[in-house]
């Protein structure tokens, strides 16, 4: 399949004509993406933050990194769901 049809197919299907027409379904899923969005950049920062000595300096950078990682990982999971979705929207 080439990839002009496959855009075709994809803008045309069912769930994306719903997901163009319905304001709230649009809403709500650009809300999940701005909220995975925070939760990986706030998670990388609290990282970055430690690295360079400003915060939590009580606590090691490999603790922090294997407890954080997971919470990283969830929001950059969320952002490529919902991303997938509004660009399917689009």
């Amino acid at each position: 399949m080439h990839f002009i049809n496959f855009v075709t197919w994809l803008n045309n299907s069912p769930w994306s004509v719903w997901l163009r027409e319905n304001d709230y379904a649009f809403a709500t899923i650009e809300t999940f993406h701005i909220l995975g969005l925070g939760l990986s950049v706030g998670t990388i920062m609290w990282v970055d933050l430690r690295l360079i000595g400003i915060s939590m300096k009580r606590y090691r950078v490999e603790e922090m990194v294997r407890q954080l990682e997971q919470l990283a990982l969830y929001g950059f999971l969320v952002m490529f769901i919902s991303g997938f979705l509004l660009l399917c929207s689009e």
